[in-house]
């Protein structure tokens, strides 16, 4: 808070007149002494990474990133010298195992939360080549990222583990019954750790990266073996992208590994597409929460990215990137594309309905077109002009 203040008035020499306050906020002024903390939360009302100090208070006035939209801003950590930082350490929370939806809103932060700190292809709908493909942020002199903690402690009242075994609160897609189409309980389910440390799968070129687990924690299984492959993958040096083996033609020189790029983006796409799909008839207030933020922040954007989930991205070579359909059967990629279908006209039906509303508060006749997308088009160009009229709205195309 007094380095804000200095920094407001522009009096940085405060900061040396007082030896406690210049060895306080050393951090600040020596940027290879600086550890950046995130706090990964699943029970916050909100879908918020928060940055935090190292006793994990809150971190300066502007210290949260909100990514629930499919506009999320990470300017601020675009504007920090990253990989010039001593580390980062990640401290992540339990979900309550009664309210399912905690463990898909600890996922979306999760995955947020690496794309923020990763390197942006320079052209999103262009596959990466090259190194140069890749665009790092201008406060950064490389794509290095310092070593990696990872914390995951139990809370309070919630754990992650019970009786010996990690919690499984969701269940995979090995549940869904082809014949019946529908969802059957003697299917696998996912541990709700390994779900939140899948995103991790696309760091690279880190010093190291760690884990710290709860005490009494199980030993051994798939999360062990998780780790371990997440360990490997953070040390190379290819960034995320570029390490592939399903080239048409492999390039000379590559050397095929069990994990290539493009195995482990279809399997986060599997996940995202297969967890969006769940909250649709998932029970509890997080639930809840997370549908109704869905269909609030509904935009061009989320089609184009729920677009590139579900089939992937598309080289000049007709070479596919990634997408869940790769990831499932062909009776259950209908049935979520059909499910996306439904919701989008859901959606289309509210936003008409809220429309005709307003027209009839306003004392505006309501005329509905016998065919209903020509109301749907007046209904769209009046949301343009809207957009062209609001800043906030110009870089979103809202239906």
């Amino acid at each position: 808070m007094i380095y804000d203040e200095c920094v407001k008035i522009r009096a940085h020499g405060l900061l040396y007149v007082n030896r406690k306050f210049h060895n306080d906020l050393r951090a600040h002024f020596n940027k290879e002494d600086f550890v950046l903390g995130f706090h990964i939360d699943p029970s916050s009302s909100s879908t918020t990474v928060t940055i935090i100090n190292p006793d994990n208070s809150t971190w300066g006035r502007h210290s949260v990133l909100d990514v629930a939209t499919p506009h999320p801003d990470y300017s601020i950590l675009d504007s920090m010298p990253i990989d010039r930082f001593r580390g980062i350490r990640i401290l992540i929370d339990p979900p309550n195992i009664h309210d399912p939806g905690q463990v898909v809103r600890g996922w979306l932060q999760s995955t947020s939360l690496v794309t923020a700190l990763l390197p942006r292809w320079a052209d999103p709908e262009k596959i990466p080549v090259t190194e140069e493909d890749i665009v790092v942020p201008k406060s950064r002199v490389s794509a290095r990222l310092p070593p990696i903690a990872i914390k995951v402690r139990d809370g309070k009242t919630h754990k992650w583990h019970t009786g010996g075994s990690w919690n499984r609160t969701l269940p995979d897609i090995t549940a869904w019954d082809q014949v019946q189409r529908r969802l059957v309980d003697n299917g696998e389910s996912f541990s709700d750790l390994e779900l939140m440390l899948t995103p991790l799968a696309r760091v690279r070129n880190t010093d190291a990266i760690s884990f710290d687990l709860p005490s009494g924690a199980p030993v051994g299984g798939s999360c062990e073996d998780l780790q371990n492959r997440l360990v490997g993958l953070a040390t190379r040096k290819k960034l995320f992208g570029l390490e592939r083996s399903d080239y048409p033609s492999i390039p000379e020189g590559f050397e095929e590994r069990e994990d290539d790029d493009d195995d482990m983006q279809i399997d986060e796409d599997g996940l995202y597409v297969w967890l969006d799909y769940l909250l649709d008839d998932m029970r509890g207030p997080s639930a809840a929460a997370l549908r109704r933020d869905r269909f609030k922040f509904w935009c061009s954007e989320y089609d184009y990215q729920m677009g590139r989930r579900i089939h992937g991205t598309r080289a000049a070579d007709q070479y596919l990137f990634g997408g869940a359909q790769w990831a499932m059967s062909a009776v259950l990629y209908e049935a979520i594309e059909n499910s996306f279908h439904d919701r989008f006209m859901s959606l289309r039906e509210h936003e008409n309905a809220a429309y005709r509303d307003v027209l009839r508060r306003h004392g505006q006749s309501v005329y509905i077109h016998a065919n209903r997308m020509t109301d749907r088009n007046v209904h769209s160009e009046k949301v343009y002009i809207r957009r062209l009229e609001d800043p906030e709205l110009r870089s979103c195309l809202t239906f």
